[in-house]
């Protein structure tokens, strides 16, 4: 394994595709493609890509866009992580989005459920989860590689430890550790630790998510980063929006960091790309991005695995 093994050149913003149906990924996909978006961060467990793969071809067919200049991003379910598995998901993924290769593949969660039709396999509620070890299913994503079905592959939700541990059995080094990081959520230890290691970070909720779960939202009181005191003196003293001003401090968090951002929203999605891409001025000072940081109060909103898994697996 290369320690410096090139990395991809992904865009510092991506499009999110999370909790849209068919019908409405297709219309954002295509609007944000217009606008100037090139990465889209899609999954089998969204159960949406066919609509992605539809406003991709669009894209291509009208000359909007070439193949090579998008970079698709999408991700191995907990359902397949045997290894003979593998290769299936990416195929389903890939007939879905019409696609003959994929840009990334991540694992989505180090967490290998029971395969079978049902993505989340209960008994009595309870989640059945398969012996796989992670180390099974990422030889079979290396082999994905090999076989041109996708450029690259990562991880998402992975600690240090457990990526640590898999780099070490590795011969193709996972180029990215997609996960939630936020103003409540800053994650720097784990940042600082895959940047070192030449790791992409792709942050997801980067706003702060509209999740209505996860224990820390059950038993604290919080008002979301969008409304933090600290952000609206920013916002008012470099007169622009409370949300410019996060996306300018996460523009602002070193190399290899970028953003997955969701909106349907036509001046929103413009304005993210902007700020992210650095055509609007809005930069931060270091005090107050030491501001910022200080603002980190450890706060998950995305805590699936032990909300509905029953494993604290940030713990």
């Amino acid at each position: 394994m290369d320690p410096n093994q090139p990395l991809p050149k992904i865009p510092k913003i991506g499009l999110g595709t999370w909790k849209m149906d068919d019908n409405k990924v297709y219309e954002v996909v295509l609007k944000a493609i217009k606008l100037g978006y090139r990465y889209i961060d899609c999954a089998w467990e969204y159960e949406n890509e066919i609509g992605v793969g539809k406003a991709i071809k669009e894209a291509i067919d009208k000359n909007i866009v070439k193949r090579e200049d998008l970079f698709i991003l999408t991700k191995l379910w907990n359902t397949y992580h045997r290894p003979d598995l593998v290769e299936v998901n990416i195929k389903d993924s890939l007939k879905k989005l019409n696609l003959t290769y994929i840009d990334l593949y991540l694992i989505h969660w180090p967490l290998a459920f029971k395969p079978g039709d049902d993505p989340y396999p209960r008994i009595d509620g309870h989640i059945q989860y398969d012996k796989v070890p992670l180390s099974a299913t990422w030889k079979s994503m290396e082999n994905l590689v090999q076989k041109n079905l996708t450029k690259y592959i990562g991880v998402s939700n992975f600690p240090s430890i457990l990526l640590h541990d898999l780099i070490q059995s590795a011969n193709i080094k996972p180029v990215v550790n997609q996960i939630e990081s936020h103003l409540y959520l800053q994650q720097n230890d784990l940042i600082n630790w895959c940047q070192k290691n030449n790791i992409i970070i792709q942050a997801y909720s980067p706003l702060g998510g509209n999740y209505d779960y996860g224990c820390t939202v059950k038993n604290k009181k919080f008002e979301h980063p969008l409304k933090n005191e600290k952000v609206t003196e920013l916002a008012k003293k470099k007169n622009c929006s409370n949300s410019d001003i996060i996306f300018a401090w996460h523009k602002q968090r070193g190399n290899n960091y970028c953003i997955v951002s969701k909106s349907e929203n036509d001046e929103r999605l413009k304005r993210a790309l902007d700020i992210m891409e650095g055509n609007v001025d809005i930069n931060l000072t270091e005090e107050e991005m030491n501001l910022l940081s200080n603002e980190d109060k450890n706060l998950r909103l995305n805590d699936a695995a032990k909300v509905f898994w029953e494993i604290p697996s940030f713990e």
